[in-house]
């Protein structure tokens, strides 16, 4: 499965998924292990496919008997702080993301300064349920986020901020400075979160858009919008 990976470098391509899926239904103890074993390899695609099959072995794991978070973190965590190309820091850090383990939470604030702007957003993906429930260190992390130089930071900092509490007069102050952000992407997410949580500050920008256009990239973004206005 390594070989077929390997022959397309293109990480992208559909060979991956197809890969590191199959060793992940073949599962078992050899599988970890093999995958294991390579995280020291010289070949950062080598270290890019062991990451994936473990990552992925633990997202997809619906036992209770034998959780793997554990003994995933206690290869993520030591691997994160001494990798150095920035695909396998993708795939470590969405896998600390996804982790309910509270240690998965010590290296994210350090990834959300790393120099790659997707391990950014993948590191900012771990705050979700702190920023979901109020937390303030996770809120004013994200709320930095706003301010990045990568518009799909910016993006996606605008995201997550949507769902912290109603209350958090301060994240709809921050959403509301994105309206004039440069990219469009991030001053439709910021009106539309702004939207959900009642605010009428982006609605100019909404006015401009089709809610009803499918091929639209905020067709579900509006959709969302209008059935949370319908509700209310």
């Amino acid at each position: 499965m390594l070989s077929r990976a390997l022959a397309e470098p293109d990480i992208d391509h559909e060979v991956w998924w197809a890969t590191t899926d199959a060793l992940r239904e073949r599962g078992g103890a050899a599988v970890w292990d093999a995958a294991a074993a390579l995280r020291d390899r010289p070949d950062p695609l080598e270290r890019y496919f062991a990451a994936e099959v473990l990552r992925i072995i633990v997202l997809f794991d619906e036992s209770d008997e034998a959780p793997l978070e554990g003994p995933l973190l206690d290869l993520f965590l030591p691997w994160v702080t001494s990798e150095t190309d920035p695909r396998v820091i993708w795939s470590l850090t969405a896998g600390l993301a996804d982790s309910m383990d509270p240690r998965a939470q010590v290296p994210l604030p350090e990834l959300m300064r790393h120099v790659d702007g997707k391990a950014r957003v993948r590191a900012l993906s771990g705050f979700y349920s702190r920023i979901e429930s109020g937390d303030p260190a996770a809120l004013d992390a994200a709320m930095k986020c706003t301010r990045d130089e990568d518009p799909e930071v910016r993006r996606y900092a605008c995201l997550i901020l949507g769902t912290a509490p109603a209350h958090a007069r301060k994240v709809s102050d921050s959403l509301a400075s994105c309206l004039t952000d440069p990219d469009e992407g991030v001053r439709v997410h910021a009106a539309g979160r702004l939207a959900l949580r009642d605010d009428p500050r982006g609605e100019h920008i909404l006015r401009t858009l089709d809610p009803t256009d499918e091929d639209s990239p905020y067709h579900w973004l509006l959709h969302d919008v209008s059935r949370h206005r319908h509700g209310r």
